[in-house]
């Protein structure tokens, strides 16, 4: 009877252990088996004839794996990508291509992989597209706002965009504008007067928005609107 309870817990040990190791690093077949999907029509950009491969698997089947049901597998997915893209041109290129298709998790890969990837520019770039020319889709607009205080000093060429989405007739749009403005810090000078319009005119949200926003750039702006008229 003590044996079997043994052999019956060793079983359930290497159970769990393989259960472990399965969400770590799916089975091949699983990651093989989204060469099926239908994203996987759509040529990615950057790769050309030849596509790469990471850990033995394409570049098509990680990107595919981006909004993949199973949590392990985007995780998974998510993972190898963060470990080849700042080196690799391709998976940015992907990345951007995605991004721009309407998939705000590249956004999020983005803010993770292009600061240290020597093409910061061009992801900057894209996110700065995507925030002016997709004002319906809030979610991915948002996704690449998100994005973009991760680049600091890099970031810089989006403040024209930002201080036009600051400047919209949409509280949550002024909001968001604010807040990503405050995380850049001392890299958005350029910002300031803006923020004091919204700080003075806007919702109460956007206001606050603005004013939290002023505190990390220009405190002196900041503790004079606090203090009020003199």
């Amino acid at each position: 009877m003590v044996k079997m309870k043994i052999r019956l817990g060793q079983r359930r040990q290497r159970h769990r252990r393989g259960a472990s190791q399965s969400l770590e690093n799916p089975s091949l077949k699983t990651i093989q088996s989204l060469l099926l999907l239908p994203l996987l029509a759509l040529p990615l950009a950057g790769c050309g004839s030849s596509e790469p491969l990471y850990d033995g698997q394409p570049l098509s089947a990680y990107m595919a794996a981006l909004d993949a049901p199973d949590p392990a597998l985007k995780e998974y997915a998510h993972k190898t990508l963060i470990r080849f893209g700042p080196e690799d041109p391709k998976v940015v290129a992907a990345l951007i291509a995605a991004l721009k298709g309407g998939n705000f998790t590249a956004a999020t890969l983005l803010a993770e992989i292009g600061p240290l990837s020597p093409q910061k520019g061009e992801v900057v770039a894209a996110l700065v597209e995507v925030v002016q020319k997709n004002k319906q889709n809030t979610s991915l607009r948002f996704a690449a706002t998100n994005a973009l205080p991760k680049f600091g000093e890099d970031a810089k060429p989006a403040l024209p965009a930002l201080i036009e989405m600051l400047g919209e007739n949409d509280e949550d749009m002024q909001t968001q504008a604010a807040e990503t403005l405050g995380k850049l810090h001392m890299h958005a000078k350029d910002a300031v007067v803006p923020l004091v319009n919204v700080a003075r005119s806007a919702t109460p949200r956007a206001q606050r928005a603005a004013l939290d926003a002023l505190k990390e750039i220009d405190v002196k702006t900041y503790n004079k609107l606090r203090a009020g008229p003199s």
